[in-house]
């Protein structure tokens, strides 16, 4: 059985994994920048591995690239990204309800991601949950990225929060140590881009396997 927990009054959600299915459009923009720079191109289990840190340090980490590259790495990815995600990123099932459903009980919902801004945007335009989301800390706004606590600080001290009442939720462990960090409440999801295994290990204080079961979660 879920433990019930109260009160949640803010609930910080990761992107890429959480939110969104996004997995294939990053593997595919990733191999796709190495195959334009001439590069090798990397097994996708080592590109999954990655997703969650910022851009420049996957490519460093999974494609092998030396830093002096990486920066044209992350720009010519930008560049392929809107084509390749308008065709396969999509919302996995229950979010955009269940975004509704938390606002409606005046949860205040945010995004701390490690993706740009400019990358960010449309993506939640084109599924329509912008409305549900009141502030964002994308990969440009701290110095530190996942798995820093910053994201989550800024958060915090941005909207006069005390931890005491914050959930930070992900799929990966950088955004789970990110929280615990920061000294909030932590929730992994299964359905993302690492396994159950992988999140029991970092030891969040909660995990789920449906979106929707952050209803239930955080009902007060």
């Amino acid at each position: 059985m879920m433990k019930r927990i109260s009160p949640i009054d803010v609930i910080i959600l990761d992107f890429d994994g959480t939110l969104a299915d996004t997995r294939q459009c990053i593997v595919q923009c990733t191999n796709a920048t190495l195959f334009d720079l001439g590069l090798p191109l990397v097994d996708e289990k080592e590109i999954v591995a990655c997703i969650g840190l910022p851009l420049r340090e996957m490519f460093v980490r999974a494609g092998k690239v030396k830093e002096s590259i990486a920066d044209a790495c992350t720009s010519r990815y930008r560049v392929l990204f809107p084509d390749i995600a308008s065709r396969s990123a999509v919302l996995f099932p229950t979010v955009k309800e269940t975004l509704e459903k938390l606002c409606q009980w005046e949860k205040q919902l945010t995004i701390a991601t490690s993706r740009e801004r400019e990358s960010l945007i449309p993506l939640i335009e084109r599924f329509g949950i912008v409305p549900y989301i009141s502030y964002i800390v994308a990969e440009e706004d701290v110095n530190r990225k996942k798995p820093f606590p910053d994201m989550v600080l800024k958060t915090m001290n941005d909207l006069h929060l005390n931890h005491e009442n914050v959930l930070v939720v992900g799929d990966t462990i950088f955004d789970i140590d990110m929280g615990q960090e920061a000294g909030c409440l932590t929730c992994g999801v299964t359905y993302g881009n690492q396994s159950r295994e992988q999140i029991e290990r970092q030891h969040p204080d909660f995990i789920i396997d449906r979106f929707d079961q952050l209803v239930q979660l955080v009902k007060c």
